[in-house]
Formats: C-alpha cells, structure tokens, sequence
C-alpha cells in the first residue's frame, strides 16, 4: 500500500467513527415533538383573585378566571438526565368585571378574555423510575406576546347610563419565570403520554385594567389604572410522536450530507 493511502487511512477513521458515533447519539436521543393542551388556574397566592379600584363616585372590580391554552413542543435530549424544551403556545384568560355607582343600587357586569402567545425554552432534569416511567423537571424563562388589548361595555339605556372597561397591553412583550414538574410514560412505537403540572411568575403585568362610568354624558374615570399580572399554575397533558423510521434501503449519504 502506497504511503499515501495509508495516510489517508489514517485521516478517514476518525472522521468515520466521529460520524456514526453522532448518529448512534441521534438514534439514542432524538429530537421528539409534542401537542400540549394545557387548564390555567389563577395563583392566589401571588396575587389576589379579585382586585379593586374605587373613587368617591364608582367602585369598579377585576376577578379572574380559569382559563385553557394549547401548543406545540419541542425536547432535545443530550443525556438520560438532562435535556432543553422550546414551543409555541397560545393562552386564553378569561375575567369577570363589575362597577358600582355609588349613588345607585345598580352593578353593571361583564367579561372579556385576554390572549397572549408564549415562547417557552426551559431546562429539563429526568429521574428514571422504570423502563417506561420517567419523571421530569424543568425551570426556564417564557417570552410573552400580547397582540391586542381588549374591551367591553354595558348599556343602560333607559337612564343613559353605561360602564366600560379595558384591558391595555401596554407592553406589547415580556417575561415569565416557569418551573414545571411531571411523569411521563414512554412507549417504543406508540409515542410519549405526558401529565404534569407548572406554575408561571409574570415579571412583568400582563395588561393594565381601566373602567370608566358615565351618566348623563358626564364620564368618571377611576383615578389610575390597575395593573393585572395574572400568575398562573397549569395541569398539563402532552403527547409525543414517536419517530418515525422509514422501511427498507436507506440512501447513501453524498459529501454534503
């Protein structure tokens, strides 16, 4: 053998070895996706669960409410221990509204739901109980987007009287710090079933709430606006596909690949 192959030999090996040792880490760790479908509770102890604004004339009041989200996931394991998740999903919040003149035995009610999109990247930590038995664990941070603010008013048309109420997405962008913890089941062909739970800090408030009463063309303002962070905790379901293996030859890699 010339000298010249065997240096190539030589050059050839590792770089051989090095890729299907990539390729065995990417069989043993594949990049899974998910659909999320999610229940939003309101976390009371952060932040109450009705919040109130008054002046001499109007006493007006935001509760919230459940609310649902759902999405897609996707985890990129590097071990059996550690690995990171990032995803798309969109939230709806719903609230409850009242004002009440204080010159009058009337409260006017309403409700609107606010919605926002998050982008979630988080850390994951598994604990291997079984074969097919793995609880998880992860803490990130979620970017916020809030595309609009929302609105709603209550006539009362015989005495020329209305309430009106908003939700002000002042900033169209920010934050939450997310903890998350779970089991999951897996299965060789038939996916990953996911149910576990999260709890959601906004750094941030997620919209700032506005009510205003009138009567007989006169319009009374609250004072200042209340600014409404809504934290949340979640019950989460998830479902991973599994992957998908075509059958038979496979072709050749080319030198690009």
């Amino acid at each position: 053998m010339k000298p010249t192959w065997i240096i190539l030999l030589f050059v050839a090996m590792p770089a051989l070895s090095q890729e299907r040792a990539d390729e065995n880490e990417r069989e043993k760790y594949p990049t899974s996706f998910a659909f999320q479908i999610r229940g939003l509770a309101h976390n009371r102890f952060v932040e109450g669960s009705t919040l109130t604004q008054t002046n001499d004339t109007v006493i007006s009041s935001i509760g919230m409410r459940n609310g649902f989200s759902f999405g897609g996931l996707i985890r990129r394991r590097y071990t059996d221990q550690l690995g990171f998740e990032l995803g798309l999903i969109h939230n709806k919040r719903y609230f409850n509204l009242a004002s009440s003149p204080t010159d009058t035995n009337v409260t006017y009610t309403s409700d609107f739901a606010f919605t926002n999109y998050e982008l979630p990247v988080k850390g994951l930590v598994f604990v291997k109980f079984s074969n097919s038995i793995f609880a998880n664990v992860g803490l990130g941070m979620t970017a916020l987007y809030k595309p609009s603010s929302v609105y709603a008013q209550v006539d009362d048309l015989p005495v020329k009287r209305s309430a009106s109420f908003e939700g002000y997405a002042f900033r169209k962008f920010g934050f939450n710090v997310d903890a998350q913890i779970g089991v999951e089941y897996r299965t060789r062909n038939s996916g990953i079933f996911y149910l576990g739970g999260s709890a959601s800090i906004p750094t941030s408030p997620l919209f700032a709430f506005i009510s205003v009463y009138r009567s007989q063309n006169e319009s009374i303002r609250v004072d200042q606006a209340q600014f409404v962070r809504s934290p949340y905790f979640t019950l989460d379901l998830r479902y991973y596909f599994p992957k998908i293996r075509n059958k038979g030859d496979q072709p050749n890699k080319g030198l690009l690949d």
